[in-house]
């Protein structure tokens, strides 16, 4: 996909990695099981950190979402950049009523 470059993803759902894992079969990706909001102590840092399908939005305790946002800084080489993506405001009835 990206010759020169490195990818490895990252989910807390072990059933997830596992799936992506049999659909990956050249192996150009990494896939590792982790929790954002536990301790991560990986010496890689990265250029580019994706937090897609809402993940961030999932996550409700305040101190929870320091220690996500602090394990993605701690992550990322300077000047790497994080891209997430969150709910559209109007998906959802629960939403739509909030609004």
């Amino acid at each position: 996909m990206f010759p020169n470059s490195k990818i490895e993803a990252i989910d807390i759902n072990k059933i997830f990695i596992n799936n992506c894992k049999k659909r990956n079969s050249d192996n150009s990706i990494l896939f590792k099981h982790k929790n954002i909001i536990e301790k991560i102590n990986e010496k890689e840092k990265y250029d580019l950190i994706l937090f897609s399908f809402n993940g961030l939005t999932n996550i409700i305790e305040e101190e929870e979402v320091r220690m996500a946002l602090n394990n993605i800084y701690n992550l990322l080489k300077k000047g790497g950049k994080f891209i997430f993506t969150i709910h559209d405001m109007f998906s959802t009835e629960e939403y739509k009523n909030y609004w």
